[in-house]
């Protein structure tokens, strides 16, 4: 007859064994044995051990599913454009407002904006891949276009109205400055919120930023020849001259090699970041410029490229003339 430290020592045998009903017979006549006392442990019941493989396999059931990514979709160049051109529209309508609710109280503006990001998100496209080439293109486009296009629109309209031309031409001007400088203010606020900086740091990060927009509409040979423009040359007294001298730099190379459209993209670039390093030092003048130029020399060369010569009024003939 076996001892009860045999008996024990069967009892976790059978359980590793998988044997779960056997063990539990046992378990029972060593209970009988010791005269109906609870034995020592000996490992977990059947019941137990069932529950506890139950236990594990739902937990690795649950991290699989986790783990699993589904296949992504093939995106194609027409989608990637399209969705990044629309991207980039509603981006500038977004941002212009943003900068507009800036100018009200915090708990106003904290209302507005959360208006303001509801309703561009449910006009911003979905799809296509956003970190495609294309994408970023068609974004650079839809950036242009956020502001060509409702200045041209305005321009048009006030035509029928009796509108001289010059008026007309004011009013383009002033209706794509606008849209400019609160895009640049509301991208400004948007990167000091994101900082976690207090109301009034941010506040003052978005007025610095506000003139920078006027870049989308000030004649880029113009900054790049004389830095002294009066609206920028306050916000050079503001970032330092020796900082934005070396942005001067950057522009005319840019101008030359990208065109005009790649240039304004790294002025406007670096002197946002400029702005931002009065309270993240972290941040990098030309961080985002050398993307910025890309897309938006691309850009704005097939623009002129198709549409400048007739956006400036030049005919063949007065080529071949000069």
């Amino acid at each position: 007859m076996p001892t009860l430290a045999e008996a024990k020592r069967a009892i976790i045998n059978a359980e590793t064994a998988g044997d779960f009903a056997a063990a539990d017979r046992m378990r029972r006549v060593v209970q009988q044995f010791e005269g109906g006392a609870t034995p020592e442990p000996v490992g977990p019941s059947m019941l137990e051990r069932q529950r506890q493989i139950q236990a594990e396999g739902q937990a690795k059931y649950a991290a699989a599913r986790a783990a699993y990514s589904p296949p992504q979709e093939e995106t194609g160049i027409f989608e990637d454009f399209t969705t990044g051109f629309g991207r980039g529209f509603v981006g500038v309508g977004e941002s212009a407002a943003l900068g507009l609710a800036a100018l009200a109280e915090e708990e106003t503006e904290t209302q507005l904006r959360d208006r303001i990001k509801s309703v561009a998100d449910s006009f911003a496209p979905e799809g296509g891949d956003p970190e495609s080439f294309t994408s970023g293109l068609g974004s650079a486009f839809g950036s242009i276009a956020g502001i060509a296009l409702p200045a041209a629109g305005v321009a048009v309209g006030a035509a029928p109205l009796g509108a001289s031309a010059a008026l007309a031409s004011g009013l383009a001007t002033g209706t794509a400055a606008a849209l400019g400088v609160g895009a640049a203010a509301g991208e400004a606020s948007e990167r000091a919120r994101e900082a976690g900086v207090s109301e009034e740091v941010r506040s003052a990060a978005t007025l610095r930023g506000a003139p920078i927009g006027l870049l989308e509409v000030l004649p880029m040979a113009r900054f790049v020849k004389s830095i002294d423009v009066p609206i920028l040359s306050k916000l050079v007294d503001k970032l330092g001259p020796e900082q934005v001298n070396t942005i001067g730099e950057k522009v005319r190379s840019a101008a030359l090699t990208g065109g005009y459209e790649a240039g304004q993209e790294v002025a406007a670039e670096a002197l946002q970041n400029l702005n931002e390093r009065q309270y993240n030092e972290a941040v990098e003048i030309f961080a985002g410029a050398g993307e910025a130029a890309t897309f938006g020399g691309i850009a704005g060369g097939i623009l002129d490229l198709f549409l400048g010569r007739r956006a400036r009024d030049i005919k063949p003939k007065d080529l071949h003339q000069d």
